[in-house]
């Protein structure tokens, strides 16, 4: 073997391969945070369809072919840091809450949800481009009603499995359409 093939195959080489697994590591790292994310249920806010103590996978890629959906549960940054809501009414629409019932354009929203609990009223108020109103299936935990409606950039993503510590089978979320309900179990 020559001098030069010495040297790339004894120095070089293993130069170049340590700083491209690095590099991919980093990469993938970062893909972890931008593509997918894991998060643990923190509150009760939106059981029964997501239980306190569940973990959550987070696709955070769903809202980059199309714009976020009504009855999507999103992944939002909220002053509160980050939770999950329901989508329930999208830019352009006037919704309002009156006696614990939500109405969007002047009726009830076609989202299948689980409400509980007594919360503020709410509105009328005309969502501008890009703002989202969401709520929370425990009406008097903190939501839209408090904070505001949401914009576009703070939705992240929508729950697409879950898992327990007692058991870590992944299992579909299946809450995430307009007609979607609590996942089988919750």
């Amino acid at each position: 073997m020559s001098r030069r093939a010495q040297r790339f195959f004894g120095c070089l080489l293993p130069l170049t391969l340590f700083v491209g697994g690095c590099l991919a590591f980093l990469m993938v790292g970062y893909a972890g945070q931008v593509l997918v994310q894991v998060e643990r249920v923190e509150d009760a806010a939106m059981e029964p369809v997501l239980v306190r103590g569940w973990t959550v996978v987070i696709n955070n890629t769903a809202f980059w072919p199309e714009e976020p959906w009504l009855g999507a549960v999103v992944s939002l940054g909220s002053p509160d840091g980050r939770v999950m809501r329901r989508i329930y009414a999208l830019p352009g629409e006037t919704v309002e809450v009156r006696g614990g019932e939500v109405l969007v354009d002047g009726r009830p929203p076609p989202v299948r949800d689980h409400p509980h609990g007594e919360g503020p009223e709410f509105g009328p108020l005309t969502l501008g481009p890009g703002e989202y109103f969401v709520l929370a299936e425990d009406r008097s935990a903190p939501d839209s009603r408090t904070w505001g409606p949401v914009a576009r950039e703070r939705l992240f993503g929508v729950p697409t499995f879950w898992y327990t510590d007692d058991d870590p089978t992944l299992q579909p979320f299946e809450a995430g359409s307009a007609t979607g309900g609590a996942p089988e179990g919750g």
